[in-house]
């Protein structure tokens, strides 16, 4: 049997929590029909929709040889992200900050949007939004 892996930039999830993984097996020799089990208790030759983790599979064939093999689906790591906040200094005054020290783990390059507005690629840090007043700001960084 051979076995295609999802493939998300190296990884076999998108996402460290991703439950998008996929194992697609062909199979090659043996005398069918052959029994495909799985140690989670699925079977067929795709698998989707698989969190994290290592997947067995037990092929049986009519004479009753058997294949048993394992496949890993790795995740990405965490985004862990370094700011620095600046307050402004007084009511209404437009010299507050944030500041995006770095941001590590996950497949580079990074996109970054605040408060909604179209998504840059960073590639350097830091990465300055100032002239800013007090308020709620939402950043939203995805990796590649």
């Amino acid at each position: 049997a051979t076995a295609v892996l999802s493939d998300y930039n190296g990884f076999g999830v998108s996402c460290p929590n991703g439950e998008d993984g996929s194992i697609d097996l062909t199979l090659t020799g043996g005398t069918p029909p052959v029994t495909v089990s799985w140690d989670n208790g699925l079977s067929g030759l795709q698998l989707s929709n698989l969190d994290p983790g290592t997947y067995t599979v037990t092929l049986t064939d009519l004479a009753g040889c058997v294949f048993i093999d394992s496949f890993t689906l790795t995740a990405p790591p965490e985004l862990v992200i370094e700011l620095e906040l600046t307050a402004p200094k007084c009511f209404g005054a437009r010299d507050g900050a944030i500041e995006l020290i770095s941001v590590q783990g996950g497949p580079e390059p990074y996109t970054l949007g605040i408060n909604g507005q179209t998504s840059q690629v960073i590639d350097t840090f830091p990465v300055l939004f100032g002239q800013l007043t007090a308020g709620d700001y939402t950043l939203e960084i995805t990796d590649l």
